[in-house]
């Protein structure tokens, strides 16, 4: 087993997206994870970043059904990474 940052946020991002567009949320899903839809990708990262403007990439597993985001690296934790 293994972590999912964050995937709860992208859950309730996707909510949102759907209830916004009047589609189900599974067919919301699938346009984002299978067919990265501009129009849903776009809308999933204007609402995640009203929040939590530090993250900048999500990824789906789904073997657990779960999504995972990341933060924006800092210039001093990209340097430290070749040195420590």
């Amino acid at each position: 087993m293994h972590d999912h940052p964050f995937h709860s946020l992208a859950v309730k991002s996707l909510e949102l997206v759907a209830l916004k567009s009047g589609a189900h949320y599974s067919k919301i899903k699938g346009l984002f994870t299978r067919e990265s839809d501009f129009n849903v990708t776009e809308d999933f990262w204007r609402i995640v970043w009203r929040t939590h403007p530090h993250l900048d990439r999500v990824e789906y597993c789904p073997g657990c059904d779960k999504f995972s985001m990341f933060k924006k690296p800092t210039l001093l934790e990209q340097i430290r990474k070749y040195f420590y």
